[in-house]
């Protein structure tokens, strides 16, 4: 079996007494459902994901949300940033589905307006 990583991953920097730090993936901004006239990112909380250790404590997760004066961090078990991130990729494929449901009856009453 190859040990080479995929692309998007670089091997991680891990001390040798266990300390570690990284960011994993580029920030995620939350927009709020409202509209603003101001640039989105100005208005939006941010989501970031990262791992970490410490001599004192093995490899753990860290979900970081934030929006001054607001932020939130979780620190998770790998366990269940696992669970977490299954139940995410669940949720998202049922989202889609919905807005293919909604787009073909939108289109259907379109096509319905155009006769």
């Amino acid at each position: 079996m190859s040990t080479t990583l995929p692309a998007t991953l670089k091997p991680p920097i891990v001390m040798p007494d266990g300390r570690h730090w990284e960011k994993h993936g580029a920030t995620v901004y939350h927009r709020p459902q409202a509209t603003y006239l101001e640039d989105e990112r100005a208005t939006a909380a941010g989501v970031d994901v990262y791992s970490y250790g410490h001599e004192h404590r093995g490899g753990d997760v860290l979900l970081s949300i934030g929006r001054q004066p607001f932020a939130m961090s979780l620190y998770l078990e790998p366990d269940d940033a696992d669970r977490i991130a299954d139940a995410l990729r669940l949720a998202a494929q049922q989202a889609r589905l919905v807005r293919a449901i909604k787009a073909r009856r939108a289109a259907r009453a379109v096509e319905g307006d155009a006769a």
